[in-house]
């Protein structure tokens, strides 16, 4: 839901963004040093687009940085304009595209300190497999029984419910096959979902 959200908010910031610079130029021309600096803005905006909807979650972070520093620079803007200057549009434009980073910034904090999503446990830190790893070890450890794994283990799968898997992930999960972490019909469970995708 976050990523969503966020990414709607960017791309309506963006379309904003577009509708106000066309609206400029057509209405007035832009001296060339303005023109040079809308551009680098377009770009800018472009890219961070173009980041956040990557998979790397680096490039994502990148994304939303170039979003939060475009509307610092949209609000800064916006402060400065008579509400005769034609760029406001502009100006708001980016200032939703870094409502959008405030609010992923906001979110990605909260799943820091460990507030998750509804319906995910606290153990089960996003990664499955290695959570279904770490109840394994303790079973062998001795630290937790073989009926309460089980239990563990049905409630970290009842987690994934809806999630997707890639490919690659399917190597994991065999891996969890070959190490008898979870049975045959759990893994017939994850094939059916990643191939269904």
């Amino acid at each position: 839901m976050k990523k969503s959200l966020t990414k709607l908010v960017m791309f309506a910031g963006f379309i904003i963004v577009v509708i106000g610079i066309i609206v400029d130029s057509m209405i007035t021309e832009l001296p060339a040093i303005a023109f040079s600096a809308l551009e680098l803005s377009v770009v800018a905006a472009i890219l961070a687009i173009c980041f956040i909807n990557a998979k790397n979650n680096v490039l994502i972070n990148v994304g939303y940085c170039m979003a939060g520093i475009l509307g610092a620079c949209g609000l800064a803007n916006f402060m400065t304009l008579s509400s005769s200057e034609l760029n406001m549009v502009t100006s708001v434009g980016y200032m939703v595209m870094g409502v959008s980073a405030v609010f992923y910034l906001f979110t990605t904090i909260l799943d820091f300190f460990g507030f998750v999503k509804k319906g995910r446990s606290a153990d089960n830190d996003g990664n499955i497999v290695a959570v279904l790893n770490k109840y394994k070890e303790m079973e062998k450890e001795k630290v937790i029984t073989a009926d309460e794994f089980d239990n563990l283990k049905a409630k970290a799968l009842k987690c994934t419910d809806g999630e997707k898997y890639s490919v690659e992930d399917l190597k994991k999960w065999k891996k969890l096959f070959d190490q008898q972490i979870i049975n045959e019909e759990e893994f017939a469970s994850v094939k059916s979902k990643i191939f269904k995708a």
